[in-house]
């Protein structure tokens, strides 16, 4: 019976340490799964850091690839008040220089959505036929960002000289800044 007892001893010892390496392995498993996964975490993290520093840099060069087509953009818009004041001598000068009788019917902000309100200009223009097309010519090229509206032109009636005057109307929008 000593032996019989021996070989139950060591199957229970064998059963015991066969248990124990089978919890050690689900340990060691389980720990090599939580490692895994915090290190696909991480992974996925670089991956993102590194993906936002490459559309960073894209950003950071296309800014400073594009420095002077803004500022030729900003040039096209109208950024205040003064600048505003300005544009109206100027028609005003070059209407004198065309030889046309130019008067302001309206003058406008009008508030729009985005960085930029609309300036809303009306003019009545009088002179003659050639005058007054190359001042509507100037309008329609005129540096800023904006468009002719409108426009309508007549001839008058025949003036004290016998000539017949043209009489234009025309509406232009122009970007302003919006200040805040």
């Amino acid at each position: 019976m000593h032996q019989a007892s021996k070989k139950i001893r060591t199957i229970i010892f064998a059963g015991l340490f066969l248990g124990g390496a089978v919890a050690v392995l689900v340990l060691v498993l389980y720990m090599v799964n939580t490692k895994g996964e915090a290190l696909s975490e991480q992974m996925q993290l670089i991956a993102d850091e590194q993906a936002f520093d490459k559309q960073h840099a894209s950003l950071a060069a296309a800014v400073r690839e594009t420095v002077d087509d803004r500022e030729l953009l900003e040039g096209a818009v109208l950024k205040d008040k003064s600048d505003t004041i300005e544009l109206l001598s100027l028609l005003d000068t070059v209407a004198i220089a065309q030889g046309v009788e130019l008067t302001t019917k309206q003058l406008s902000e009008q508030e729009v959505s985005g960085p930029f309100n609309t300036l809303v200009l009306d003019y009545h223009i009088v002179g003659t036929e050639t005058s007054v097309i190359r001042m509507l010519k100037i309008l329609e090229t005129l540096p800023y960002h904006g468009h002719v509206t409108s426009l309508s032109v007549r001839r008058s009636e025949l003036n004290s000289t016998g000539l017949s005057e043209m009489i234009a109307e025309v509406s232009l929008s122009l970007s302003i800044r919006k200040h805040d």
